[in-house]
């Protein structure tokens, strides 16, 4: 249902990538009752200088770090729950690649680590792996209403991505509750 695109000029080991994409997955699906399945995340590697400004100068010495998400909105989510969400994928960036949040000045290494910015941008609609994307506070009716097709994508086409979510399903208390 989220889609996440960490923009990073700093360069990212694939071991990086995989606890980077494995927090988020754990922290928004844990946020939102949201299965795992449903949380994309994209990687996108930019060029170290001259594709981004501020102000219209060029931000340098390096293009700023940022994850840019696209997410469901609702009443029943609220800014303070965003916020929290930004503020722990802050930390589990800075954690992942070394990145000291407490320092006053500022190396030219440490500059290229640093998260700019973590920002999240409404979804009004849209279809994901054959069904439709439920409204907020919905998961759990669209969780029971869908687990049919998920259980025929699971079983009967033997997608090993849905047999992984129902398995993920009989493990989460807040995605069981809803069968």
């Amino acid at each position: 249902m989220p889609f996440y695109e960490i923009y990073h000029s700093y360069p990212l080991t694939r071991a990086q990538k995989q606890r980077f994409a494995s927090s988020i997955t754990e922290l928004h699906s844990t946020t939102f009752t949201t299965p795992s399945l449903f949380v994309n995340i994209r990687f996108v590697p930019t060029e170290p200088t001259g594709d981004f400004f501020v102000a219209a100068k060029p931000v340098e010495p390096t293009s700023p770090n940022r994850v840019m998400a696209l997410v469901r909105m609702g009443a029943d989510r609220t800014k303070a729950q965003f916020d929290n969400l930004a503020g722990k994928i802050e930390k589990s960036w800075n954690e992942i690649v070394g990145y000291d949040d407490s320092l006053h000045i500022e190396t030219v290494e440490d500059k290229e680590k640093k998260l700019h910015i973590v920002s999240f941008v409404a979804i009004i609609t849209g279809r994901e792996n054959g069904v439709y994307l439920p409204s907020t506070g919905q998961e759990k009716t669209w969780l029971k209403d869908n687990m049919a097709y998920f259980k025929e994508r699971a079983e009967i086409s033997r997608d090993e991505k849905f047999a992984d979510m129902l398995e993920e399903i009989k493990h989460r208390s807040d995605l069981n509750a809803a069968l």
